[in-house]
Order: structure tokens, then C-alpha cells, then sequence
């Protein structure tokens, strides 16, 4: 399923979030640093409904298309597109810009537990997708904050141009604007 993601939701995300009223947003995102989570997984509905439409059940079924299903093993899924061959997705969002908050690490509803929830999880397809907003010099460490590799080409990203990053204004209030990218990354069952 890790290529059904890749070949289907991957380009129509990048697609809508490359538009520039979106670029915009996510650069306010940005400069204001907090969590976005909620926000997004709505703007991921609106990205990824004209494409749902066109399901007919192979992979997925436009009409078992929901947000925010219990399923046992990955707790409350966030996005689940249901059908012949259904994905379970969960959602995480970072501006990676000086330390990751411990919650964000390790714990309950943690990028951590997600991830490992979605590679032990064997009653269908699942992954995690992390969103993240980045800058040169603070992007995502996978490896050093101690979240396995993701899977995946990551080289593509969402050029936002200069803007503020909320986590250098609070070092340094007289921080200057900084070339912001948004950029996701994936793990999967395998399945």
C-alpha cells in the first residue's frame, strides 16, 4: 500500500498545498508555530476529496471515505479510506526548529507510538504521515531524535519562500525571515 500512497495521495497533497493561497497559510502556520494538526487533517479532506470521487472500490470506495475511526491496534485513526483494500492513516505535524517536545518523542499519541502502532499493525493497511514545515538547519532528525528512517524519497518538498519561523523569534526576537519548506514523510506496515 506504500505505493498506492506514493502514486495517489502523495501528488494530489503536494499538488494543493503547492497553490499559493495554501503557501500562504502554511507560512502564517510558520510564523505562529502552533499546532496545526487539526487544520491540516481538514485541508487533507478538501485536497484529497475531488480524487476520492473518482473511487470505485480498487483500492479504495469514495463512500467509506471517514475521519477519526477507532481501530483496534492504532487507537483513533485519523483518515481512513475504506474499500476493497482499506488504508488507515495517521496524522502528525512538526515544525522541527530546536527540540521536539518529549510528547512529540515518546508517550501516548506520540509520532513515536504512531509509527510503531502503523508497523506492527497486521488487520490491514496502515501508515503514519508526518507534515512537517522546515527551514536550512532545522530540519527533521530523524535518526538523532531516535524515530526510525522514514520510507520513501523525501527530496520533494512545498517551497514556501521567506517567512518568519516562530521557533528562531523566540531564541531571538530580532531573527531574520527564513526560506520555509513543508515537506512530508511516511511509514508503513508493509502491506
Amino acid at each position: 500500500m506504500a505505493k498506492e500512497l506514493e502514486r495517489l495521495i502523495l501528488p494530489e497533497l503536494y499538488k494543493y498545498f503547492n497553490q499559493p493561497t495554501m503557501k500562504e497559510h502554511l507560512k502564517m502556520i510558520a510564523w505562529w508555530g502552533h499546532s496545526f494538526e487539526a487544520w491540516l487533517k481538514f485541508e487533507m479532506v478538501f485536497a484529497l476529496e475531488p480524487r476520492m470521487q473518482t473511487m470505485n472500490g480498487i483500492p479504495w470506495e469514495y463512500e467509506k471515505w471517514d475521519m477519526e475511526r477507532g481501530r483496534k491496534g492504532l487507537g483513533q485513526v485519523d483518515l481512513l479510506f475504506g474499500g476493497e483494500n482499506p488504508l488507515y492513516l495517521q496524522l502528525k505535524t512538526c515544525i522541527p526548529c530546536g527540540p521536539l517536545p518529549p510528547k512529540f518523542r515518546t508517550g501516548p499519541n506520540s509520532l513515536r507510538e504512531d509509527i510503531e502502532n502503523v508497523q506492527a499493525h497486521s488487520g490491514g493497511a496502515a501508515a503514519c504521515l508526518l507534515f512537517t514545515l522546515e527551514h536550512p538547519g532545522a530540519e527533521m532528525a530523524f535518526e538523532q531524535n531516535g524515530f526510525p528512517p522514514p520510507e520513501g524519497d523525501h527530496k520533494r518538498r512545498i517551497e514556501l519562500g521567506k517567512t518568519w519561523c516562530d521557533a528562531c523569534c523566540y531564541r531571538d526576537e530580532d531573527a531574520e525571515k527564513q526560506e520555509m519548506y513543508a515537506r512530508f514523510y511516511y511509514w508503513t506496515n508493509g502491506l
